[in-house]
């Protein structure tokens, strides 16, 4: 009567386990080919960096010479 409940309780943890392991197996595979990897907006992998904003170009005057193509 013991080993069958001791065997049933093993049974039930080795099920547990394998579940376990296959629903991970299934969340990663879900992650994996998710819209967000496939060109979409993922998440953060790392600490965010910040780059300064970029300057303004400056106005360069050009001759109007060189502005019109040769014909």
């Amino acid at each position: 009567m013991i080993g069958n409940v001791l065997s049933l309780l093993i049974a039930l943890l080795i099920l547990a386990a394998v579940w376990t392991l296959i629903s991970g197996m299934f969340d990663t595979f879900r992650k994996d080919f998710s819209l967000d990897s496939m060109g979409g907006k993922s998440p953060p992998s790392g600490p965010e960096v910040r780059t300064p904003p970029a300057k303004k170009a400056e106005r360069v005057d050009v001759l109007p010479e060189l502005a019109t193509p040769w014909l």
